[in-house]
């Protein structure tokens, strides 16, 4: 599992967002293919940390597979606020 940061333009303005999902690789009959796992919203943490977090949420997702469900219908806020203090965990790392 990793992070992948998602581009996008404002049509009426040069203004620039991103988003953050949590993608898994997958092997099909077709090839390698990522599957989104779950929408982060915009992320307010370097680069350098996200590896560690989606290790963390991988992590969890191992222990608790409703998690998942769970995180999936909730905002993305919320969401990494559940994942008992992912932020906070990877910062110390």
């Amino acid at each position: 599992m990793y992070i992948r940061a998602k581009e996008k333009r404002n049509p009426n303005s040069s203004k620039v967002y991103y988003t953050h999902k949590l993608v898994e690789s997958v092997r099909t009959e077709q090839g390698p293919r990522q599957k989104t796992l779950l929408n982060l919203g915009t992320l307010d943490l370097e680069q350098k940390h996200w590896k560690p977090l989606a290790n963390r949420i991988e992590e969890l997702l191992r222990v608790n597979s409703d998690l998942l469900h769970y995180l999936k219908y909730r905002s993305a806020g919320l969401a990494l606020c559940k994942i008992a203090g992912a932020k906070k965990d990877v910062r110390k790392q």
